[in-house]
């Protein structure tokens, strides 16, 4: 029995083996999807070279929903993928190559060691209150972690952009 195909990243996904030849187009990616969607995953995990945990965070999937896409179609558990959750895979396999993944947690250290304040002084220089940043802060995997929204984000970058 074959495995699912291998890929490499900014390549189209393509099949390996005839059963899955066919590939359709959707408009807003222009890549080919494989016929069946674990074996999509499945592509893009290697080609991305995480577990499937780290997969489901960086598309922006809970983990407990992106199980149920990774199941068989057979499978009493098994959810169809939404085209929202395929293009965001998409975005990172398109992506992955043109800047490495950073966590959030490692993002903020490196701005607080760039600016050489503390969580407080950053999270005061930047309007956000502390105990939001001190979640910030948390590891993505935390369950008390909340992503970082694109103001709070966007008032750091201009700390670290109008830094001397």
């Amino acid at each position: 029995m074959r495995g699912p195909p291998t890929v490499e990243v900014g390549q189209r996904l393509e099949s390996a083996n005839a059963s899955l030849s066919k590939t359709r187009l959707k408009w807003y990616t222009m890549t080919p999807l494989l016929d069946r969607q674990q074996d999509f995953l499945y592509a893009a995990k290697v080609a991305l070279d995480v577990d499937w945990d780290t997969l489901a965070l960086r598309a922006g999937i809970k983990p407990r929903a992106f199980k149920s896409y990774r199941l068989p179609e057979s499978s009493k558990g098994f959810r169809a993928m939404p085209d929202l959750a395929r293009a965001a895979i998409d975005d990172l396999l398109r992506t992955s190559k043109k800047e490495p993944h950073v966590t959030q947690q490692q993002y903020l250290r490196d701005a607080m060691a760039r600016l050489k304040l503390t969580w407080p002084q950053l999270a005061e220089a930047a309007g956000i209150k502390t105990l939001t940043f001190k979640n910030y802060l948390r590891s993505d995997e935390a369950l008390a972690h909340r992503k970082l929204p694109p103001l709070a984000r966007a008032a750091i970058e201009r700390l670290l952009r109008d830094q001397p």
